[in-house]
């Protein structure tokens, strides 16, 4: 592995600070500042909404005239975002925080690396540290602080992004691709596009409702759930390879899906939060192996496009999720999120099997 693919891979992974902070977070500091959980719900998803927009126009432009510009301009808006949301306390501030980026530095990583599973396993772990430590820092930190030092990881990501040659040829816009009809497979992922929104981004809420415990109680919680997952996400090659990519991430999916339904029916915290760390692992172990099929089945001139595409297919019911799991919470009902959510991932996984199964039948 050569300076630049690390350099590549790290400058994504600390970003895994914001994911691990925001996620543990956002949620309660709105609360702080009086908003509802619907409202919160509503912000949200229209940030998912938003970054899927703008991931599709740059995963466009960026195949065309390089990714790299694309990529400083989300941190760029990320930086601004979080001016406005987490120091000047500025609600739609949080719309272009982090909108668009991945997709194109898993392409772009896609072109230098010559291992691209274990690269992105290897990010994907790596990351998960980064995740561990923004539980750590949401659960200990003031609300500003916290988003100044996110600030400061951005800065530091968009400088290592700077030092990242990038040889693409330039190419003219194009909106038709070869590939549309991968694409669409992957579009069953949409499914948990849905349930993932409607749940994950209001977790900390929903403990907050149940048992009454705060951030300094989940963030060992977080800590823990992203801890197990850096260890599972690595493995994932090794699973793949035994069992197949498709039979991998189905036969973990099931299995988080069975643990999803149990968790609202725990009688105590500690038995709750025990069962989320193990969905957590099973359900996302795997999203390498998901990567790696999207960049491998797609033509190189292609790869941003369709990941992003496939991310749009992904967000834009994701963005509708929080509104709806904002409204299952303002009910007071603590089941119906994981019903819900639940009924689609195991949509969504049978789905998957039998869309797949046969590709790797005749590799």
């Amino acid at each position: 592995m050569d300076r630049e693919e690390l350099t590549l891979i790290l400058s994504t992974s600390i970003l895994g600070v914001m994911w691990g902070a925001n996620s543990l977070a956002t949620p309660l500091y709105l609360s702080s500042l009086h908003y509802n959980a619907t409202y919160i719900g509503v912000l949200i998803g229209v940030s998912t909404l938003t970054a899927s927009g703008l991931s599709v126009v740059s995963g466009f432009l960026a195949d065309s005239y390089g990714r790299r510009k694309f990529i400083t301009l989300n941190r760029l808006l990320s930086i601004t975002g979080l001016f406005l949301f987490g120091i000047f306390r500025i609600p739609l501030g949080y719309v272009i925080v982090n909108q668009f980026g991945g997709s194109l530095t898993s392409a772009l990583l896609a072109e230098k690396s010559r291992n691209l599973e274990k690269s992105l396993s290897l990010q994907s772990s790596i990351m998960e540290g980064f995740v561990i430590l923004g539980n750590l820092l949401g659960g200990l930190l003031p609300f500003q602080e916290l988003y100044i030092v996110e600030i400061c990881f951005l800065i530091t990501s968009l400088v290592m992004i700077r030092t990242v040659s990038e040889n693409y040829e330039r190419r003219p816009l194009k909106f038709r691709m070869s590939s549309i009809g991968i694409v669409g497979k992957f579009s069953v992922d949409s499914l948990i596009g849905l349930g993932a929104g409607a749940l994950l981004p209001l977790i900390s809420l929903w403990f907050n409702i149940a048992y009454g415990v705060g951030r300094t109680a989940l963030a060992p919680v977080f800590i823990l759930s992203q801890a197990s997952l850096a260890v599972g996400t690595f493995a994932a090659p090794s699973l793949g390879r035994v069992l197949g990519k498709v039979r991998a991430i189905v036969i973990t999916h099931a299995a988080a899906i069975a643990v999803l339904f149990v968790i609202p029916l725990s009688a105590t915290f500690v038995m709750a939060a025990s069962l989320y760390v193990v969905r957590n692992v099973l359900m996302n172990m795997t999203s390498p192996l998901f990567s790696s099929m999207i960049l491998q089945m797609v033509p190189r001139d292609e790869r941003s496009r369709a990941q992003t595409i496939i991310q749009l297919m992904d967000s834009i019911p994701r963005a509708v999720g929080p509104t709806l799991g904002g409204y299952f919470l303002s009910l007071n009902d603590l089941y119906l999120p994981f019903l819900f959510t639940g009924s689609l991932y195991l949509t969504s996984t049978v789905l998957f099997f039998f869309m797949f199964r046969g590709i790797e039948r005749k590799g």
